[in-house]
């Protein structure tokens, strides 16, 4: 392929063994701001944000808004919605997913209608394991019908 940018340019360049996966891998773009989730929107399979404050409700006000802002765009730019995989990071120093066994299917309740199909939770502290395990067994398990 051929390239001319800023700082370099090539021409008839081989890209070898090239992608394997077909199309291409998917592509994540991370990001809770307006700027990032418009180019979600436009570039991403999986647009992908995160709970960065403790309070769980704010942070559900806010992301509703930016999930409206992202779904008018998507219409903006005739994108099927259900071509973007929504998924949310919840930051360990803002949410203990392994605090009760209730906290991960009341997170997936309240974000799921927002579209987020996709939790992803930082793993527990050595001392938490036997809960990490009951969520991984009794709940998850539940979630996935």
């Amino acid at each position: 392929s051929d390239f001319t940018g800023t700082f370099t340019q090539y021409e008839n360049a081989a890209m070898a063994p090239g992608c394997v996966q077909k199309p291409r891998l998917p592509i994540a773009v991370a990001g809770n701001g307006p700027r990032i989730t418009t180019m979600a929107a436009r570039m991403a399979d999986t647009w992908n944000a995160w709970i960065d404050i403790t309070d769980v409700d704010e942070f559900h006000r806010q992301i509703s808004e930016r999930t409206a802002m992202l779904d008018d765009y998507l219409a903006e730019i005739g994108r099927d919605p259900k071509t973007l995989t929504r998924s949310l990071l919840a930051l360990d120093d803002a949410f203990d997913a392994w605090r009760d066994p209730g906290a991960v299917p009341a997170l997936v309740e309240k974000f799921a209608p927002l579209g987020f199909n996709e939790f992803i939770f930082y793993p527990p502290e050595p001392r938490d394991w036997k809960k990490f395990l009951k969520v991984g067994v009794d709940v998850l398990g539940s979630l996935r019908g």
